[in-house]
């Protein structure tokens, strides 16, 4: 979970799939009906990693929803906070892995980063400050860090709380 969450090893996320479902055709159809149930209707899951695939596609709207509902999981608040983190198995010597979220701080607790050439640099962010508490979303992004500054300066600068 921390080599997917973190440095967003897309090979955790197929080794993640594999051992909940068997296979990945099983895991991605699974992630489609939960995105269902969820009610992502602008998503459409081809592969666990996230990568460029023919039909493969979400929403802001929708990673919203997800996000919102995985923070209700306090293991997985821990790991996208993460700058880093060591990890080893019994057969390999410990790694340390480290975020490609840049933004992460006392105020910035997460959330996932994201790139590909279809979708371009992509971040969602969960941002806490002043007793306050809010998400980003940043898609198409050709500077996301930037564009995330921008939005959560402009966020405490022109909204009364």
């Amino acid at each position: 979970l921390k080599a997917l969450l973190i440095p967003s090893a897309n090979d955790a996320a197929i080794a993640l799939a594999e051992h909940h479902s068997g296979t990945l055709d099983v895991f991605v159809k699974e992630m489609n009906t939960r995105a269902q149930e969820l009610a992502m209707t602008h998503t459409s899951y081809k592969n666990p990693h996230g990568l460029d695939d023919d039909g493969h596609y979400s929403s802001s709207k929708d990673l919203l929803m997800l996000v919102k509902m995985l923070r209700n999981f306090p293991v997985f608040q821990e790991v996208v906070a993460m700058k880093k983190a060591d990890i080893h198995t019994s057969y390999t010597p410990k790694r340390t892995l480290r975020s490609t979220n840049k933004l992460l701080s006392e105020e910035v607790r997460g959330v996932k980063t994201g790139t590909t050439k279809n979708a371009g640099q992509c971040l969602l962010l969960y941002v806490e400050k002043d007793r306050r508490s809010f998400f980003t979303v940043v898609l198409g992004s050709e500077n996301r860090y930037d564009d995330s500054t921008i939005l959560i300066d402009g966020i405490f600068e022109h909204i009364i709380w």
